[in-house]
């Protein structure tokens, strides 16, 4: 399925792209006033989405199948249904797991300094358009403190 959906959109990218876009999708944004830089914040996000979400994923599942068997089977005992046993038992308990999950996650991705700034272009110029490039905190502090020697130990500590 997935071999077939990738082939399908090889096949008929080009042809898609001349049938919405008039040939050229580029062309076609900025005649809309959209600027569009290669490397920008939207790829960015697709990029950090692919690897954070598995981290959040695993860790989150763990969470949810490690909550006791004898809560959720006391619950549906108890006259609950199956929905308001995952939310009300499940969910909760579970929830310090995911909120550490999604914390984990949020770290990995700050911490995750190569990705941004190779997708990025690591533009001094940080606008609220997402199609425009954009530099990072930790590649600004790099490149203004590059002369002291306490920045490079803060930098590598940090990284």
């Amino acid at each position: 399925m997935i071999i077939t959906a990738i082939y399908l959109a090889m096949t008929f990218s080009s042809d898609m792209e001349v049938m919405f876009f008039n040939g050229d999708a580029r062309v076609f944004l900025a005649q809309h006033g959209i600027d569009f830089d290669q490397r920008n914040a939207l790829v960015v996000g697709f990029a950090m989405g692919f690897a954070v979400i598995p981290t959040i994923f695993t860790i989150a599942e763990d969470a949810i199948f490690s909550v006791p068997k004898h809560l959720s089977d006391g619950s549906l005992a108890l006259g609950a249904t199956q929905w308001q046993t995952l939310i009300y038992v499940v969910l909760l308990t579970a929830s310090p797991g995911i909120f550490s999950a999604v914390m984990m996650g949020l770290g990995r991705a700050v911490g995750e300094t190569m990705i941004v700034l190779m997708a990025t272009g690591n533009t001094p110029i940080l606008d609220w358009n997402i199609f425009e490039g954009m530099r990072t905190l930790s590649a600004t502090m790099r490149l203004s403190c590059q002369s002291r020697k306490w920045a490079a130990v803060i930098i590598a500590c940090c990284s």
